[in-house]
């Protein structure tokens, strides 16, 4: 098609695969990408069972190990600090550390009991560690929210050859840039597969089919997925599966001749012209705003009575409030790491070392002091 398109006509106004072969064969010049063309594996959304480690999710491992190291060193560090200003009272070491262990603990659930310190590098201290607690904390409850939420539907392919042994029904548009790159991939396994279900009038029908289940699985591109999954009549719970099976962009195509027609310098035209709406912004503008102003756009209007029915019926539970929510594109499924947290860290040493520097001040103060009232004693015995 895009040969006969490159032999026909100047410009193709079109959501052309960009691949180098096609541009190599066909002699055209395909213009700034407009379209997310990536391959990839549209599934069923599932709901999740529960999980008993859920509550870790927002923080990777390194990440908490650090907080509880945090924890131990604060406490450690509050003790010192009480110990320097004589603050121990009648507690033995024993009790002391426990207690401090217990304080630290508290506080990073936002519980702070440390009562007012005598010194200003108590107070310091302390104001550094309920700010760095208060942060964290923060940090979690958001991101345990979201990733509860981007976990309530998910897939259980995990790719494309998984779905081939499993024997699942695969839906592809035939004659297209997508299924001889997918072909190309699976090194001809692909095209050869029993349960494959080929297309020739686009990409609504084929949705439509994936809705009333008579696909298990469709392959197709992201932009796509992007506006069908919001139609109503897909079901409204389709999900993306796996990883991209071929990551690329679409655009429009132009015959290459630089004598003869000047077609190509139309397109360099057209790209300069594309480029400015993508560097402004205006680019994904129109494509929300064609998303969120289609006819067919209603799933977000489902979701809402949803929502509504759920919340009218006593004993609806959370679950299927996030299931609801999930479906409905509110999700981020992103577990914080060391380099998203550094600075709520650095805060919390900047202000420990703050507080050691006052306790340091006040030592040698005291000392210097000491020192002037023993040498007046010793002029005046």
């Amino acid at each position: 098609m895009l040969n006969w398109t490159a032999e026909n006509f100047d410009l193709s106004v079109a959501n052309w695969m960009v691949t180098p072969d096609r541009a190599v064969e066909a002699r055209v010049l395909f213009l700034h990408a407009w379209f997310d063309g990536s391959i990839i594996l549209v599934d069923h959304g599932n709901e999740q069972p529960l999980h008993l480690l859920n509550w870790m999710k927002p923080f990777d491992d390194i990440v908490w190990l650090l907080i509880l190291t945090t924890l131990i060193f604060s406490a450690i560090v509050h003790q010192l600090i009480e110990g320097c200003y004589q603050e121990r009272g009648k507690r033995s070491i024993q009790a002391w550390f426990s207690e401090n262990i217990y304080l630290s603990f508290m506080s990073f659930c936002s519980q702070h009991n440390h009562g007012t310190p005598s010194s200003n590098a108590g107070r310091i201290f302390l104001f550094s560690f309920a700010f760095w607690s208060f942060l964290v904390g923060a940090a979690y409850t958001a991101n345990l929210a979201s990733l509860l939420v981007g976990d309530a539907l998910t897939s259980d392919v995990n790719s494309l050859d998984e779905a081939m042994q499993q024997g699942l029904r695969i839906c592809v548009e035939d004659g297209t840039a997508i299924m001889s790159t997918v072909n190309e991939i699976t090194n001809d396994r692909f095209r050869k597969y029993d349960n494959l279900r080929k297309y020739v009038t686009g990409t609504s029908e084929m949705y439509e089919d994936m809705a009333n289940y008579e696909c298990d699985v469709l392959v197709g591109t992201r932009q796509d997925f992007e506006v069908k999954k919001n139609e109503e009549k897909n079901g409204c719970n389709l999900v993306e599966a796996g990883e991209t099976i071929y990551k690329t962009h679409c655009s429009f195509a132009t015959r290459f001749d630089p004598i003869e027609n000047c077609s190509s310098v139309l397109a360099y035209v057209l790209d300069a012209h594309l480029t400015a709406l993508e560097v402004g912004g205006e680019l994904s503008d129109m494509w929300a705003t064609f998303i969120e102003n289609s006819e067919e756009d209603q799933c977000e209007k489902v979701f809402e009575e949803n929502r509504r029915e759920l919340l009218s019926v006593e004993g609806s539970t959370s679950r299927e409030l996030i299931a609801v929510n999930t479906a409905s594109g509110q999700a981020n499924e992103e577990e914080l790491k060391v380099d998203d947290m550094t600075g709520i860290f650095v805060v919390h040493i900047i202000g420990t070392c703050v507080a050691l520097c006052f306790v340091a001040g006040d030592y040698l103060m005291k000392k210097r002091a000491s020192s002037k009232n023993g040498k007046s004693k010793t002029k005046n015995p």
